[in-house]
């Protein structure tokens, strides 16, 4: 089973793709956007491509875990989302839970000319004007807009040791992703429908049986708890 979390990798990776490969001259997902760290970026491209080369894009997710909750009291978090029945008669139904979790990642642009990366980082920053999100679906049916957040453009070129090794120029960026994880779903009961009866105190007779709903409080206000008493309650499920 694949974990949520690789398709947002996956996701996220696509869509920078979409978004800078024909300012890289990149023609191939596979071999133009990998998903490895720094260190070793360099070389998996080459590996992939048989040959050494500076036209690439690299990203790694640096931050996992952290709970955000902001978007934790929602009501996706709070109850879950149902998911369809799992029967023709309605009876049963998928529910799943999910979790709000900020995922922080690492884009690193690769390029042998510099006025490549200035017009990366122009679009860059179109991009973030857009109100941009990642579009994803879940269980291929019920669609997720997980928002992005950027951080500044900052330059990492090795100029020192352009006159030793072919020239490069390197361009980091961050984007926080407001993600989710989900839950396997799991059945639940499906409620059709909720009868419910309230009678009037004054209207029964001395030998009627009823039910009271006391307030707990430790201010209690005794108007209010007979007015929010309750006789002959029938329910139905």
């Amino acid at each position: 089973m694949s974990s949520f979390l690789s398709a947002i990798d996956i996701g996220l990776r696509a869509l920078l793709y979409t978004k800078f490969y024909d300012l890289l001259d990149l023609d191939n997902i596979n071999t133009g956007v990998v998903f490895y760290p720094r260190e070793i970026a360099p070389r998996k491209v080459a590996e992939k491509r048989g040959e050494a080369t500076s036209e690439f894009i690299n990203v790694w997710r640096v931050k996992t875990g952290s709970l955000d909750w902001r978007r934790q009291t929602t009501a996706i978090a709070r109850r879950g989302v149902s998911v369809g029945y799992t029967d023709v008669s309605e009876t049963d139904g998928n529910q799943i839970k999910a979790i709000a979790t900020s995922l922080e990642y690492n884009i690193w642009f690769w390029s042998k000319k510099v006025e490549n990366l200035n017009l990366v980082a122009e679009r860059f920053l179109f991009w973030q004007h857009s109100d941009p999100n990642l579009n994803l679906s879940y269980l291929d049916e019920y669609p997720l807009e997980l928002d992005l957040h950027f951080t500044d453009l900052l330059d990492e070129s090795d100029i020192s040791n352009q006159y030793l090794t072919d020239p490069h120029y390197i361009m980091r960026g961050t984007i926080t992703l407001d993600g989710w994880v989900f839950t396997v779903p799991t059945s639940v009961k499906a409620i059709h429908s909720i009868h419910l009866t309230v009678y009037d105190k004054d209207d029964l007779t001395e030998t009627a049986e009823y039910e009271e709903i006391i307030v707990e409080d430790s201010n209690q206000d005794t108007e209010l708890a007979e007015t929010l008493k309750l006789y002959t309650r029938v329910e139905t499920f």
